[in-house]
């Protein structure tokens, strides 16, 4: 009986851990949230399974050693596990994915293949990197369907794009797409700005995304 009990607590532990590891490192960012509901998904949460596995086994003896036993010895196993794991994706998740996709590229370029990001085109162009992100939105005949401060941008596998911004009132009417394509190549906006285009040919839309520096 101890014996199973032992074992539904590690299947249970590591199983549930790593689908919130999973779940963690998607919301900071580490993994494409576009690969929801694919094999990918499940690849990347079986990993994360598997990395607890080997964590939960490895306190089990490193505990044992410390004459813990029975009960008490799978009770501090678990607790140990779950503290340990969750610990590890809040802090090492956006480390871990950035070093793993060094090495990817760093492949790739000797390979002459091109740069692979783990977001998504849309995803990292969006990306504020902390800073105020300065958006203008335009259609492909160049009429204005928005700007302002970026708020929030769409996060799904369907590619429905859709964002959220912060007008500000005293600023009137969004410039014409000729008069913020000429305003961005001024020194000025360089110095202070970072900014390029994001161009979807599948909604139709032209976004000049503008990140502050300071």
């Amino acid at each position: 009986m101890n014996t199973f009990y032992e074992m539904l607590s590690a299947l249970l532990t590591v199983g549930g851990v790593g689908i919130v590891n999973y779940i963690i490192a998607e919301q900071l960012g580490t993994v494409d949230t576009t690969q929801q509901v694919t094999d990918r998904e499940k690849a990347l949460s079986i990993i994360f399974t598997m990395f607890d596995f080997i964590l939960y086994l490895g306190l089990r003896v490193v505990l044992s050693k410390l004459n813990l036993k029975g009960n008490v010895l799978t009770f501090t196993t678990a607790t140990l596990t779950v503290i340990i794991s969750l610990l590890i994706s809040f802090t090492l998740s956006k480390k871990i994915n950035s070093l793993f996709y060094h090495w990817i590229n760093k492949v790739r370029g000797k390979n002459h293949m091109s740069y692979r990001r783990s977001a998504t085109n849309w995803q990292s162009s969006f990306e504020t990197n902390g800073k105020m992100q300065r958006v203008y939105l335009y259609d492909f005949n160049h009429n204005p369907l928005g700007f302002g401060w970026r708020v929030g941008i769409s996060n799904d596998k369907e590619s429905n794009y859709s964002i959220s911004f912060q007008p500000t009132a005293d600023e009137g009417e969004q410039p014409s797409y000729d008069d913020i394509t000429q305003q961005i190549q001024t020194d000025d906006v360089a110095d202070d700005y970072n900014v390029l285009q994001y161009v979807n040919f599948q909604q139709k839309f032209i976004a000049i995304i503008a990140n502050a520096k300071d």
